[in-house]
């Protein structure tokens, strides 16, 4: 067992053991941990009287960090379990020692973590599969487990689908795309000339910006394509530099060019909403600010547009941008870029910001892989935005 800490106030006193997370809240399946680690350390002759787990404080605000961490006691939680070690212990042995377990795969596989066989164990599903049914409820699950359904386009009509469900099911039965009655009125509210925005953010474990706290999002790098009436399109963009708040100069940039736009559009925009609203409120000037915080007010999101109105064979029963946008625009996905996620833009964006060691042409490749990730997204929204629009004049 690799016990974080123990510690005590004097050397005959009893030994806390401390469990360190990178949560900002104690979990239950923090509890197991600390209960086989507990169980271990008495066992080796370690007198542990008291158990805690030490995690990140939401409620600590840069620049005060002096409560960057809290501890909580878990000691009468987890003294249940640390009796059950040894029973829990010899069945996992017993198992280890006998045939491979003869055990469908379900929901156990996936809690609390996905199991890292899970693939071993499970074809990879085809987008008719039952499993990609978008938002499937565990009891409808169960429900076509127990009739032996397996493909999305055999689910019986006795089984209640949503209308997201339904329109699934009608795109993977006839291969094509299913457009509902009202895409083109949804697409009314957005108005030429469109800034089409797209935000990616850093967000460290230990705040460095003023009033940040733990894994605070902050914007250190925006895209905007503009979508004028005649049809011509402007790109904009914007990379932080260096390990200062971005904040001020992300909102100074940004504020002119949304200024030029009736409509600001994003996918997924409550991400987008509030990167605007922290924008505003480090802006320079209140003209700056005042526009800022109507693209707030007024930020058009295309996500639920596709998710009521949408529904292509290819989706695989999620509607994430990744997904969309090489569906209804085919050939504009994000294969050909050497950064083609957000995790991987993230982890980039953070270390062009803060690893001072990063050589002057190792930082300018990584800005221009993020600059060609970001500035995709835009693109790609202002060409799945044109598709809609296309997709409307023939909706049922």
């Amino acid at each position: 067992a690799a016990i974080d800490v123990l510690s005590r106030p004097g050397p005959k006193a009893p030994w806390t053991l401390t469990e360190v997370k990178s949560t900002t809240s104690v979990k239950e399946v923090h509890l197991p941990d600390v209960a086989v680690q507990t169980w271990v350390a008495r066992g080796a002759g370690i007198a542990v009287g008291a158990a805690e787990v030490m995690h990140l404080d939401p409620a600590c605000r840069h620049p005060d960090l002096s409560n960057l961490f809290r501890r909580e006691a878990v000691t009468e939680a987890i003294e249940e379990a640390v009796k059950d070690v040894p029973r829990v212990a010899k069945r996992m042995l017993t198992m280890l020692a006998g045939a491979l377990p003869e055990v469908a795969p379900g929901e156990q596989c996936l809690a609390p973590y996905a199991c890292p066989f899970f693939a071993r164990c499970n074809a990879v599903a085809g987008d008719d599969h039952v499993v990609r049914l978008y938002r499937v409820s565990k009891k409808v699950r169960a429900e076509l487990a127990r009739a032996g359904i397996e493909r999305i386009v055999d689910v019986p009509d006795d089984i209640a689908l949503s209308r997201i469900q339904q329109r699934q099911q009608s795109a993977l039965a006839t291969n094509g795309t299913v457009v509902a009655s009202g895409l083109a009125e949804a697409l009314a509210a957005v108005k030429a000339p469109i800034a089409v925005l797209d935000f990616e953010t850093v967000a460290p474990a230990i705040p460095v910006w003023e009033g940040c706290g733990p894994y605070t999002a902050v914007a250190a790098q925006w895209s905007v394509h503009l979508l004028a009436a005649d049809g011509s399109v402007e790109a904009f963009e914007w990379i932080a530099s260096g390990a200062g708040d971005p904040r001020a100069e992300g909102g100074r940039t940004l504020a002119p060019v949304l200024a030029r736009a009736a409509t600001v559009v994003a996918y997924n925009a409550p991400f987008e909403a509030k990167q605007l609203g922290l924008l505003a409120a480090a802006a320079d000037s209140a003209a700056d600010r005042a526009t800022l915080l109507r693209a707030k007010r007024e930020i058009v999101d295309l996500l639920p547009v596709v998710r009521e109105y949408v529904y292509h064979p290819a989706f695989g029963g999620t509607f994430s941008l990744k997904a969309v946008l090489p569906a209804l625009v085919p050939g504009l996905g994000y294969d050909d870029l050497e950064v083609a996620d957000g995790s991987t833009a993230a982890g980039l964006l953070e270390q062009v910001l803060f690893d001072g060691a990063m050589g002057e042409d190792e930082w300018e490749r990584a800005r221009g892989q993020l600059g060609a990730y970001c500035g995709r997204d835009t693109e790609g929204l202002v060409a799945l935005y044109r598709a809609l629009g296309e997709l409307g004049l023939g909706g049922e």
